[in-house]
């Protein structure tokens, strides 16, 4: 059984064109989502190129949160630089993060 997968952006502007020959679709600062047997995640305040043929997104910046843990996102969240991911196989590489936590 294949699981199931769905990646997102909260916005209807885009640019295709080419990079180095490979196909390319260029999204400007948008919510990128993505789901996957009953979980999810979105990362906010994203920017990124999307390469069809490698199923791959490849993000400027982002910042996530955990609301849905019941934790304030104004002072729980992790931003982050330049990330990749592959989404048919639903994994992330290359991030470095810096996580802001101000509970008290």
């Amino acid at each position: 059984m294949t699981q199931a997968k769905t990646w997102r952006v909260d916005t209807k502007e885009y640019k295709m064109d080419y990079n180095d020959g490979r196909p390319r679709v260029t999204f400007p600062v948008t919510t990128l989502t993505g789901a996957a047997r009953g979980d999810s995640i979105k990362i906010f305040q994203t920017a990124g190129d999307y390469y069809p043929l490698e199923t791959r997104w490849e993000g400027k910046s982002g910042k996530v949160d955990w609301k849905r843990g019941d934790l304030d996102p104004a002072k729980v969240y992790c931003t982050f630089k330049a990330y990749a991911v592959n989404v048919y196989l639903t994994s992330t590489t290359r991030i470095r993060l810096l996580l802001s936590c101000r509970l008290f």
